[in-house]
């Protein structure tokens, strides 16, 4: 461009030797390389829209969506639903920031121990998990684009003053047992509850091509943490 197009010396000064390059007399515009550079840009943007590198963005807009379980005696006001998993050793938390619990709870247990029973629902698009967040909702992992919700269904029991909560998890279409001990505090019609659980991520068939453990690990640990008031 410099030699064919503009006629000047840069090419020349650049060869090796004693050669003088002349001095341009007149310097080129600077309008159309700025306008094809511009263009340039914005093919480029394009393209990269096109071919999804965008594509954790619209996750994220797609999360957005707010869940909401109608049904049970107790809402939830707010709380924190978290993961933690092993990688390369490092433990590596994240959270959902779109989910909602349908809890029937009673203060009495029937004779058998049960309280009631809770229906969660999770987005798994709305999964925020450092920078492997879009690995993590991807394909071979959550797959949030063809399955976006996760469900955790479970009976409330008191077993010798313990209080768990028993029943499945489906992640993908696929049900895996999940029991998850808790904590309860109500004073008035407010409560507090916290609890953990932990599942392999090989059961819902989660990270199948990462098959060493000391990369990634099995066990995925699950917590959460909330506050509900009486309907």
């Amino acid at each position: 461009k410099h030699h064919a197009i503009d006629k000047d010396a840069t090419l020349v000064r650049m060869l090796p030797g004693d050669g003088q390059g002349v001095a341009t007399a007149k310097q080129p515009g600077h309008t159309l390389p700025l306008v094809a550079a511009l263009v340039t840009w914005v093919i480029v943007i394009g393209g990269a829209a096109t071919a999804g590198w965008f594509s954790l963005k619209a996750h994220h807009a797609e999360a957005a969506t707010t869940l909401s379980i109608d049904g049970g005696n107790w809402q939830v006001e707010d709380g924190l639903l978290e993961i933690t998993v092993l990688q390369m050793g490092a433990e590596l938390s994240g959270s959902f920031s779109d989910w909602s619990a349908s809890i029937q709870y009673a203060d009495t247990p029937d004779p058998s121990g049960k309280h009631g029973e809770i229906e969660v629902q999770i987005n798994t698009g709305s999964l925020s998990l450092g920078s492997v967040t879009a690995q993590a909702i991807g394909a071979g992992y959550l797959e949030s684009t063809s399955h976006p919700i996760a469900v955790f269904q479970a009976d409330l029991l008191n077993n010798n003053n313990a209080l768990n909560a028993v029943g499945n998890l489906v992640i993908r279409d696929i049900s895996v047992p999940l029991e998850m001990p808790f904590s309860l505090s109500i004073e008035g019609d407010v409560a507090q509850s916290s609890g953990s659980g932990q599942v392999d991520r090989r059961d819902f068939a989660i990270g199948q091509d990462v098959t060493d453990e000391s990369s990634l690990g099995f066990a995925v640990g699950i917590t959460f943490d909330l506050t509900a008031t009486r309907r």
